[in-house]
């Protein structure tokens, strides 16, 4: 076998190592916004994928995560990721992730494509959140539960 055939052969090898060992297992996804900003999902389970927003794109570890109060070991579950130029979805059994990445929000649909939450920004800026576009983002469910108290 010639240096260049073991070469290629290693290097398929190697491909095919790392795509095994990333088979099943619930990689971070890091997708860049329109403001700059990168937003990383981390599917947990089929219902449950943890957000996070970075200004720089960087991702460092918690105090929580070093001491393992933030679980970290989540069973592998299958997913689909579909992505364009503007809009990256996750899609699991239970839920669809939205993100707009032009308008850097995010939108949280059930299975049957009930929308559960829309459009929250993630803009970072310094303003302190106003709660009350948070509630109405959840589809204005606490407004309607306190409406006769």
């Amino acid at each position: 076998m010639t240096t260049m055939n073991t070469k290629l052969l290693n290097t398929i090898i190697l491909f095919l190592i790392v795509m095994y060992s990333a088979i099943g297992q619930n990689l971070p996804i890091d997708i860049a916004l329109g403001n700059k900003k990168t937003i990383r999902l981390e599917p947990c389970t089929p219902s449950i994928i943890r957000v996070r927003v970075s200004p720089d794109g960087t991702f460092k570890e918690s105090l929580m995560e070093h001491y393992e109060i933030i679980k970290n070991d989540w069973a592998k579950f299958n997913f689909t990721k579909t992505e364009d130029r503007d809009i990256c979805k996750i899609t699991t059994d239970s839920i669809q992730l939205v993100i707009d990445k032009k308008k850097a929000s995010i939108s949280v649909k059930d299975k049957n494509g009930k929308v559960l939450v829309s459009e929250i920004s993630l803009s970072l800026t310094d303003e302190k959140p106003k709660w009350s576009d948070f509630i109405q983002s959840l589809g204005g469910q606490y407004e309607k539960e306190t409406a006769g108290t």
